[in-house]
């Protein structure tokens, strides 16, 4: 078996395991958002954290009048 065999061989095994690891990934859950007080006007230049929680925090930011 020649070198370009061999490589074929591995590639093909490794799609073949890339494509099965794709097949039995779970699918996660849709994520939701919610808001706590809505604000009267759109703001931007806001910041965002991760809490241990897995949830993600948005707070801050500026807006024009």
């Amino acid at each position: 078996m020649n070198a370009l065999s061999r490589n074929l061989i591995r590639f093909t095994l490794a799609l073949t395991l890339l494509a099965l690891k794709l097949a039995l990934v779970s699918q996660t859950q849709a994520q939701t958002w919610a808001t706590n007080s809505p604000l009267n006007v759109a703001r931007w230049a806001h910041a965002a954290a991760s809490l241990t929680n897995g949830t993600v925090l948005i707070a801050g930011g500026q807006f024009t009048t």
